[in-house]
């Protein structure tokens, strides 16, 4: 499939954007922030031919991405430093796109190579003309008038629930949605950057690695819960990826001993009091569950065991990441400790968007029929709603590719899972 690059222009914000605090060139950033190397996230959302040109629907992307701008105003900004951004509206960066097939076509085998092609952050001609911009936006054109939007911000900036939240309100200003909540950026008062960050979490190779999707439907999912008892569904295909994953890697090393899941955590409703879904930066946690040779050895085992974890930290810990700077800093040192202890030394990192509302992201041509979360760094697992009714699970799991090769021709995997299924045959159902 040929792909082309036909424009990239900045996207500056429609008036002048003002920063509260009287500091109207700098945004400051959190402690958390600051523990995210400066990499971008990265949200796919794909959509059915409509009568509008492929230039009218950008140009009214272009329109709505510069009103959408002076609200969130960081994200016209560059980064500076590893504890603060330039706010000097210098705007996003926006790519346009062609690809030489219909959506149907691509939907028939929609690899992740093949989807790296409408991330502006994996296109080399791209990626150094945007150095440090806060966010970078592609839209490509499908041969049938279907389209992609791309939405890849600075992870120094925005967790998945921010990127989520700055989608639903850019959407809802396309569709003449004037009136939307102000974004709230907490995390700086929260808790404040430091000096140095003795332990910055460092960046994941990508190197000879493989990305692979899976699909779990829900029949399956069902069958898999009758053996494990009282664990969610996220739980459940969480648990069986770790598991499989963690034997594939026993298997090419050789090695026994502990592994390491980071399993993201959404902070804001954990909270003393809790915070608003409009909260904006890094407030999500990766909690380590550090799980022992003999407790990969079933599903049940691993869910058990993350569950527990999760709520002793909902318990007690989680609240204390809203003031106490010491508390998070002595966390990030414990959880960089842990990992020096597992046997795969690169831990799993686990996200989760299912229940956000991707399928409802309508920016004034209809309701998306494909929506795609993933990452090239080794060890990734995204998991995402698979359809509008939310009864599917579909996974984009990284791993390094001898690893992967176990992986996918694990029986427990393919007894549960469709690998990388045509998404064409579902897609009247998200309508």
């Amino acid at each position: 499939m040929k792909f082309n690059v036909t424009s990239r222009k900045l996207i500056k914000p429609s008036s002048k954007t003002t920063t509260p605090n009287n500091h109207p060139k700098s945004f400051t950033l959190s402690l958390l922030d600051q523990h995210y190397p400066p990499y971008y996230g990265a949200i796919m959302f794909f959509y059915h031919g409509h009568k509008a040109t492929f230039t009218q629907f950008s140009e009214s992307l272009q329109i709505s991405l510069s009103e959408i701008l002076i609200p969130y105003y960081p994200l016209a900004g560059r980064l500076n430093s590893m504890s603060s951004i330039d706010c000097n509206d210098q705007g996003a960066y926006f790519v346009e796109a062609q690809i030489g097939c219909t959506l149907a076509e691509f939907l028939e085998n929609p690899n992740g190579k093949v989807v790296d092609n409408f991330l502006p952050i994996t296109e080399p001609n791209t990626v150094p003309l945007a150095r440090n911009c806060a966010l970078l936006v592609q839209v490509t054109g499908f041969h049938c008038g279907g389209m992609c939007i791309s939405v890849c911000p600075s992870h120094k900036l925005f967790d998945a629930s921010s990127l989520c939240t700055f989608v639903k309100d850019w959407s809802a200003l396309c569709n003449g949605i004037e009136q939307i909540d102000s974004p709230s950026f907490v995390g700086s008062s929260m808790l404040p950057p430091v000096d140095s960050l003795i332990y910055p979490l460092t960046e994941r190779p990508t190197e000879k690695c493989a990305v692979r999707r899976f699909v779990f439907d829900a029949s399956k999912i069902s069958s898999l819960r009758k053996s494990t008892g009282g664990v969610s569904s996220v739980g459940l295909v969480m648990a069986l990826i770790l598991k499989c994953a963690i034997s594939a890697s026993r298997s090419k090393s050789g090695f026994s001993g502990p592994a390491l899941s980071l399993y993201m955590v959404d902070l804001r409703k954990r909270m003393d009091p809790p915070l608003s879904e409009n909260s904006l930066g890094n407030l999500a946690w990766g909690l380590p569950v550090l799980i022992e040779e003999n407790e990969s050895e079933g599903i049940e085992l691993v869910a058990y065991k993350t569950r527990q974890v999760l709520r002793e930290f909902y318990s007690g810990k989680a609240s204390r990441f809203n003031g106490d700077s010491r508390f998070v800093v002595e966390s990030i040192k414990e959880r960089m400790e842990a990992s020096r202890r597992s046997v795969n030394k690169i831990s799993y990192v686990g996200s989760s968007l299912c229940g956000y509302p991707l399928y409802e992201m309508d920016f004034g041509w209809g309701k998306p029929i494909w929506s795609v979360c993933k990452s090239n760094y080794r060890n990734s697992i995204f998991l995402l709603d698979n359809n509008k009714r939310g009864d599917a699970i579909e996974a984009w799991i990284t791993l390094d590719e001898q690893e992967m090769t176990l992986f996918e021709s694990n029986p427990e995997i393919l007894a549960f899972a469709s690998v990388n299924p045509s998404v064409s045959f579902t897609a009247a159902s998200r309508m």
